[in-house]
């Protein structure tokens, strides 16, 4: 999935992995102009607990989006500041959205 992000949206942003000495982690973190801008978080259950590190890192980065990709075709909010999203339908709306 991280490949085919990256390709999709290919030089707009660099590409992290993102862990902090305690453990909170992010699968993928978007970078622009230095600034880290998304935040998205894989996983392959369509209804994953949301993780404490999750939160955690938003928040020590602040990132402006932030999305669970999941195997769901639904399109739904799972907290305030994270959205649940499809692969395909992320792809489909990263130009619009990102």
């Amino acid at each position: 999935m991280i490949n085919q992000i990256v390709f999709h949206l290919g030089d707009k942003y660099q590409y992290y992995f993102y862990r902090t000495h305690q453990g909170a982690e992010i699968d993928l973190l978007l970078v622009k102009s230095g600034t880290p801008s998304v935040g998205i978080e894989i996983k392959y259950s369509n209804a994953p607990k949301l993780s404490k590190g999750y939160l955690v890192v938003i928040e020590d980065l602040k990132t402006e989006e932030n999305f669970r990709i999941t195997p769901s075709s639904d399109r739904f909010p799972v907290h305030p500041k994270i959205e649940a999203i499809s692969l395909g339908a992320f792809l489909k709306a990263a130009d619009q959205m990102l």
